[in-house]
């Protein structure tokens, strides 16, 4: 008898055939390209790189359910809730800049406040504020290697994307 997934295996797991698809085509052209031993010695270094990450996949895992807990739902509402219009945004960019740390720490953020019921646009324009504009980046590596024109010309030319993009979500979302 076959066994077939259940529509609510493929809801919990569907997110992994991207993921399985990279993987299996990665290993294909590691074994044609590189032989046996390229292969072996790709995979003892993906191991390597796998058991640094775990921990902090462990930790932003942990972060993001304790965030989810203790964010309170009724004070979001005064700051993200629905309606805020473009101040709301712009109030998510400018949290998205100032957020400290990588991926990590930004996106149980992010995880924690979507399920705290943040609409999408906010969750949007925050995480291009975080990625985009991210003060600790320039201050601690743009402005010492690349200097103030740099940093202004860059910021310049990016400070409304993430209302933008914030603004396009919420467009994108109403279909």
């Amino acid at each position: 008898m076959e066994h077939r997934p259940s529509p609510t295996h493929l809801q919990r797991h569907g997110h992994l055939a991207l993921p399985v698809a990279l993987v299996s085509v990665a290993t294909v052209l590691s074994l044609a390209f590189l032989g046996p031993s390229g292969f072996v010695a790709g995979l003892w270094a993906g191991t390597a790189d796998f058991a640094s990450l775990a921990p902090r996949i462990m930790a932003a895992v942990i972060l993001a359910a304790v965030m989810q807990a203790w964010l309170p739902r009724e004070g979001l509402g005064k700051w993200f809730g629905e309606g805020r219009g473009v101040r709301g945004l712009a109030i998510a960019s400018a949290a998205g800049a100032v957020t400290v740390g990588g991926p990590f720490a930004s996106f149980p953020l992010v995880a924690a406040l979507a399920a705290a019921g943040v609409e999408a646009g906010l969750l949007i324009a925050f995480l291009t504020g975080w990625s985009l504009i991210g003060i600790q980046r320039i201050i601690i590596w743009e402005w010492p290697l690349m200097g103030s024109d740099f940093v202004v010309l860059r910021l310049a030319s990016c400070i409304t994307l993430p209302v933008l993009a914030g603004l396009l979500m919420r467009r994108l979302s109403r279909r």
